[in-house]
């Protein structure tokens, strides 16, 4: 039998999935307190037991997976810049068109390029770019990468790519030409960015 602790996890993560589909049938906007607790089988109370408010669920759905990618690279800093950027976006990419798919950035881009950045998570290409800079950082101080690589710009660059092919991704739902453009683009726009502030 599980534990109290083992029932919270799944109640947990019975939430996220039901809001996650609901996401992808109609957006944010339509997602009620009432519909999670009766798909869950709880009362409308109970789910302040789990979140503290929609919002704080919706961060945590539009945030997890992506903040778990960095945390593995994170633990593996040890790792060329190169590779870990090559690793943060093709995770980036994986997660957009498998796990939350075209529905669900359809709605992910309208909700933050409309709504005002006034949480942690609210501006998604900062969230890119502050991941990026990390990298970047890390390579500075290990001496991988010369001190005057532009963080700043080279992390808005990429930020702003994925982002745009996130967005162009729920728009179109054309998953072959992304992963052509991501083919294509990681070489063209970021390795060549890199490339030349590596230490000799």
């Amino acid at each position: 039998m599980p534990t109290r602790k083992e029932q919270a996890a799944q109640t947990r993560k019975k939430i996220i999935d039901v809001v996650e589909a609901k996401i992808r049938e109609g957006g944010y906007e339509t997602i009620r307190i009432a519909d999670i607790a009766k798909a869950c089988h709880m009362s409308a109370g109970n789910f302040y037991h789990y979140f503290s408010s929609l919002e704080e669920l919706f961060d945590e759905i539009d945030s997890k997976k992506f903040y778990e990618s960095f945390d593995f690279l994170q633990k593996n800093s040890q790792l060329p810049v190169l590779t870990r950027l090559k690793s943060y976006f093709t995770e980036w990419l994986e997660l957009s068109l498998t796990h939350y798919g075209a529905c669900y950035m359809y709605y992910w881009t309208r909700r933050y390029t409309q709504k005002a950045a006034s949480t942690q998570y609210s501006n998604r290409v900062t969230l890119i770019a502050d991941h990026i800079s990390q990298i970047l950082t890390d390579g500075i101080q290990s001496g991988e990468l010369v001190k005057d690589t532009p963080v700043q710009d080279i992390s808005y660059t990429i930020a702003f790519l994925l982002f745009g092919c996130s967005a162009h991704f729920g728009v179109t739902n054309n998953e072959e030409l992304i992963r052509q453009w991501y083919t294509e683009s990681y070489p063209l726009f970021i390795e060549s960015a890199v490339q030349q502030y590596l230490a000799k």
